[in-house]
């Protein structure tokens, strides 16, 4: 009954708060029951909390995920994953003092916390917030023109306070999501198999319900197919923004106060904030929250919120902070905007509108927790058919590109599947304990009576099916530069090795799984640079079937540094790259587990860099922003194999706190992309092409990375051209920060 449960939840309140806070007994404490709310697993109850014969209004949040049965265990992870974000938050938010009452400044946007307490991998989590009063915004038909102003300038001001990417940006806790936002395809994978079907039946549904005929023109335009075609390249490019902050993630008008005190618009529930464009919190509010007059003078508010963005951006007054807002352009704004829509439209498709019809529309009309599109049919068919046109005049637009982006696209997709190939062969033959040692191909030996260039039967293999599949499937369109066959040392299938063994001949990989692979990248979301247009004829793949080999005879302890590579260039420039870690997990942590799949990292100019498990592409996730470098406290890789007086000067230059010595090229790229260190420095010769293409591609795609000479900081040419002399005779020098070229460039006198 609702009188025990309401009794129940004072008591637990009182109880609750004078275990708590120190200066607080139960009789100052007086629970308003009356505007309870309870749920499955969670109740939040307002009360007033007496003070010096002052009172302060506050809600009291608890939730405890043990109370109720979860669909299976991811659902109940990302419930506790949630509610231990919302606690994180709001730790962060500005303190009420629990003496005198008063909310210390800072809290423009979000209510005053009195305490937040939850341990991310717990059950029960409790907020004490400040009580911002029963005014909410207009709801019933949507927000009106006022009240969504007042929203759209409070996020552009919530926005501004958390962008990313500038040196007082402040850090952000490990429990905020990767990706803000609950409707993201790496939390709804699940939905993509029932979008076509829901699509089918909403059509059904509104057959003879449908007055502009926006329903039929999207049936026509085959929007549920499009839909779940492009699903994971629409979520790659709403995951790959340049200009990030921290998104609500659930920004709609249930969630939207006007403080009774001061009149100002406030945000509360935070469960599913973290980083993300700052489209997304737009397109999710125009989709869900916005009234009729609002969405056709849409293109006004969206003016409204970039004007105060770019306004509180400028305000925080750091010469990176004024060119952040002149990057984020209006125009930038709008074409994420469309992405956004169209994205959280296939979330809707699959989650969602199975089962709306006309009838429940009208059940759902005043139910102002729910989105606007499951509320009226104008918004409804608005949101279809918008989304309908705006995709499919991206994908008629790109598909009337010059064919590069779609050669660079499929190639890109096959050689993520290629990696996975590879490093299954090259785990099957460290496993196997025969490496097939042929010879040094350096022709000398280092003072340690060690290879200094060792090949393996592991190296032939690998690329034998890597060159093989590319040619087969590209032919003379792509050039295929293998390092084993530019350097000679490729033998055929079938003869004798030196140590009288035979590589073993691995099977071709089927027409079918290759076609598919092809279909992993689309061409609307990988570019080439408008560097690389002049030569778009030139395009080459630069393979390393196994770099750090001298690492990976050396045995199991230094394997985390072994790699396969395959970067691909367009006229000479690195605009994709796959990084595959046969020896290290998920997480980039090296691996004993004979199961291990290993790591692929992949991605490209305009698409970002993504991180998925072997064997599973459906797992990618993006590879996050990183803090920026702090020159003061560099973090370097060099090599541990081949070392040298240019190296060490070049690094006393540099004057690093932490120097990380580890092998492999592409082993130290995955260092920097993994934050593990800032930068590689390498001013000596020893890397050719095939060792740096696919890591330059990759850091040049993460946020405008960088990769050139260790002695003049100019860029290398990766076309075909070079095949002959593919030597990095001047050395290497990378990092992901794009500032610390120019830090470079003092302290080594490059100009």
């Amino acid at each position: 009954p609702r009188a025990s449960v309401a009794e129940c939840s004072a008591e637990f309140v009182a109880e609750t708060l004078a275990s708590k806070l120190q200066t607080v007994d139960a009789k100052d404490i007086a629970v308003d029951a009356s505007r309870l709310i309870t749920q499955a697993n969670a109740f939040v109850v307002p009360f007033r909390l007496r003070r010096n014969e002052e009172a302060a209004s506050f809600v009291f949040k608890h939730v405890d995920i043990s109370k109720v049965k979860y669909r299976n265990a991811e659902h109940r992870e990302r419930t506790r994953r949630s509610y231990a974000c919302e606690c994180a938050f709001y730790a962060l938010c500005p303190r009420v003092d629990e003496i005198t009452g008063r909310v210390e400044s800072g809290g423009d946007d979000v209510p005053g916390v009195l305490f937040a307490e939850g341990e991310s991998s717990g059950d029960t989590f409790t907020i004490v917030a400040q009580d911002l009063g029963k005014s909410i915004p207009s709801q019933s038909l949507g927000m009106n023109a006022v009240d969504a102003t007042d929203a759209l300038e409070m996020l552009a001001r919530f926005h501004a306070k958390w962008w990313r990417g500038l040196p007082d940006s402040p850090p952000l806790p490990p429990e905020f999501w990767p990706l803000g936002g609950y409707w993201t395809l790496d939390k709804r994978a699940a939905d993509l198999d029932r979008i076509e079907s829901h699509f089918e039946a909403l059509c059904e549904a509104f057959r003879d319900d449908d007055p502009d005929g926006l329903v039929a023109a999207c049936r026509i335009g085959e929007l549920g197919r499009n839909l779940r075609r492009y699903a994971h390249a629409l979520h790659r490019l709403t995951s790959s923004s340049s200009s990030e902050t921290v998104v609500h993630g659930d920004f709609k008008a249930a969630n939207i106060i006007r403080d009774v005190a001061s009149g100002a618009i406030k945000m509360i529930d935070f469960q599913w904030c973290g980083l993300g464009s700052p489209a997304r919190d737009l397109a999710y509010y125009f989709c869900t929250s916005a009234s009729e007059e609002v969405l056709v003078e849409k293109e006004r508010f969206i003016k409204v919120y970039h004007d105060e963005l770019t306004k509180a951006l400028r305000a925080r007054g750091s010469p990176e902070a004024v060119a952040a807002a002149d990057a984020f352009n209006l125009d930038t704004l709008k074409s994420f905007f469309v992405l956004h829509h169209i994205d959280y439209t296939r979330f809707t498709m699959g989650a969602m509108w199975g089962t709306v019809t006309p009838a429940t529309l009208q059940q759902n009309a005043n139910a102002h927790n729910q989105g606007m599109h499951k509320r009226s049919r104008w918004h409804l068919q608005r949101q279809m058919a918008d989304a309908s046109v705006t995709l499919t005049s991206y994908i008629e637009f790109h598909s009337k590109r010059a064919s590069t982006p779609s050669l660079v696209s499929e190639v890109l997709g096959v050689c993520v599947a290629l990696a996975d190939e590879a490093g299954d062969i090259v785990r099957s033959v460290a496993a196997g304990g025969s490496l097939g040692q042929v010879k040094d191909k350096s022709g000398k030996q280092g003072g340690d009576n060690k290879a200094i260039d060792p090949q393996t039967q592991a190296d032939r293999r690998a690329e034998r099916l890597i060159v093989a599949t590319l040619r087969s499937k590209f032919g003379d369109r792509v050039k295929i530069l293998g390092e084993e066959s530019l350097e000679g040392a490729l033998t055929e299938v079938g003869s004798v090795n030196a140590d009288g063994t035979i590589d073993e001949d691995d099977e071709a990989i089927s027409v079918e799984v290759v076609n598919e692979a092809a279909e992993l990248v689309k061409p609307i979301e990988l570019h080439v640079p408008p560097s690389a247009e002049a030569k778009s004829d030139d395009v080459c793949v630069w393979v390393d079937p196994l770099d750090g080999t001298r690492e990976y005879v050396e045995g199991p302890d230094h394997w985390s540094g072994v790699t396969v590579l395959m970067g691909i260039s367009v006229g000479g420039v690195p605009v994709a790259g796959v990084i595959h870690q046969p020896f290290v997990d998920y997480d980039g942590r090296p691996s004993s587990d004979p199961t291990c799949r290993g790591r692929t990292l992949w991605g490209g100019y305009n698409m970002g860099v993504w991180s998925s498990p072997g064997r599973d592409v459906s797992l990618a996730r993006r590879i996050p922003r990183l803090p920026v470098a702090d020159p003061a406290n560099l973090r370097v890789a060099t090599t541990r194999s081949h070392p040298g007086p240019v190296i060490e000067r070049a690094i006393d230059l540099l004057n690093p706190a932490e120097v990380v010595r580890a092998g492999g090229a592409g082993g130290k790229v995955a260092l920097i992309l993994d934050g593990r260190v800032d930068a590689w420095v390498f001013p000596q010769k020893g890397t050719k092409r095939w060792d740096t293409c696919a890591g330059e591609a990759l850091l040049r795609a993460h946020h405008g990375g960088w990769l050139v000479s260790g002695t003049n900081g100019q860029s290398y040419d990766y076309s075909s051209e070079v095949q002959s002399s593919p030597g990095n005779v001047d050395g290497v020098m990378a990092a992901s920060d794009p500032r610390l070229l120019s830090h470079f460039a003092s302290r080594l006198g490059w100009y």
